[in-house]
């Protein structure tokens, strides 16, 4: 039983992505979220985040205001996503992501968006 809560644990919590570098830095929650922080500003990440929607097919559909943040809610063929943007300071931002398809949570495409949203980040900035 020992045994089963500990492999319950490690799938939860390990990287569906773990053998790329860009992942490192995601930290995943029993809940199904999956979180980051970035430093540099919300409004950001948020344009970041929303080309990164947009890559892959989920429209946006909603817009929220969070007492230290923004929330967008979009959806696609595999999935609904949640993304919560919450300002840590003037320039740092942390992401959290939740995912839900057919068979539950998505850790791929949580993990895949927010390394979208670092590599849209990192090109912003060489420009």
């Amino acid at each position: 039983m020992a045994l089963a809560a500990v492999l319950l644990i490690a799938a939860c919590t390990v990287s569906p992505r773990s053998d790329d570098p860009r992942a490192a830095g995601i930290r995943y929650s029993f809940g199904g979220a999956a979180s980051r922080e970035f430093d540099v500003s919300l409004a950001r990440v948020k344009a970041a985040t929303t080309a990164a929607l947009a890559a892959h097919h989920l429209r946006l559909e909603a817009l929220g205001i969070l007492p230290s943040g923004e929330s967008l809610r979009a959806r696609g063929p595999r999935a609904t996503v949640l993304v919560e943007l919450e300002r840590e300071g003037r320039a740092r931002t942390r992401m959290r992501v939740t995912a839900r398809g057919k068979e539950g949570i998505d850790r791929r495409l949580e993990t895949d968006l927010i390394i979208d949203v670092a590599d849209n980040l990192k090109a912003a900035t060489k420009r």
